[in-house]
């Protein structure tokens, strides 16, 4: 394609600089672009990546939630294990997005083996599964999702939901404890954003940064 994800390995302890590089590759389709905008790694050497594609062949995995770009771009998230070779590498990957706008992922976090994702979308069919909120409210919602990377297709999406007001809303970062809390932030143009009574302050203007802790269990 025009552009695509590439994932580097280093080890800064090499003495030989023939063996500094320990894993690289491109990652990405043949038809269009592919961009990672966040990643993060585990101490096995799995990376874990997301970002969003227009790709229609974006390499997925036989377990992805998704295998089809239904729209101009999806988010996309990918795991790989960088101790392995060739194809052998790839553990997971999948599009994930609606069929009436774009995504984008923005931040991920693995724990436990679940894999967490938070970015942006403007369409009004996102998939949801258990959401606190299951429509679009502005031009552009934060998305949060956790997929099941052991399940196979539609079954590996566990949890999935807008989060958003009347505005702009966009998810940037993403964490989750051992409770199965799920802690998203990122930035909002909305003065209506969802919040609780607890919340710190209200929507000053001019656009915010959020903070929001989800409960997936009670879709709280």
């Amino acid at each position: 394609g025009e552009a695509d994800c590439f994932i580097i390995k280093l080890d800064p302890y090499a003495t030989d600089p023939t063996q500094t590089i320990v894993y690289s590759t491109y990652f990405g389709g043949t038809t269009g672009n592919d961009y990672l905008t966040a990643m993060k790694v585990d101490q096995a050497g799995i990376a874990y990546f997301t970002g969003n594609t227009n790709s229609n062949d974006f390499p997925t995995s036989g377990a992805a939630y998704s295998t089809t770009l239904a729209n101009l771009t999806h988010a996309f998230l990918t795991a790989l294990d960088t101790t392995q070779d060739s194809i052998y590498s790839e553990i997971y990957s999948t599009y994930y997005g609606g069929t009436t706008g774009n995504e984008s992922g923005n931040g991920i976090f693995q724990l436990n083996g679940f894999i967490y994702i938070t970015g942006f979308t403007n369409s009004t069919d996102l998939p949801t599964v258990g959401a606190f909120q299951g429509s679009l409210n502005g031009s552009d919602d934060a998305f949060v999702a956790k997929f099941d990377p052991t399940q196979q297709g539609t079954a590996s999406l566990i949890f999935a939901s807008y989060l958003g007001g009347g505005a702009q809303d966009w998810g940037r970062d993403i964490a989750a404890d051992s409770n199965g809390l799920i802690y998203v932030t990122g930035y909002t143009l909305s003065g209506d954003m969802p919040y609780t009574s607890t919340a710190y302050e209200s929507y000053a203007g001019g656009g915010d940064a959020f903070l929001a802790v989800i409960n997936p269990g009670s879709s709280t």
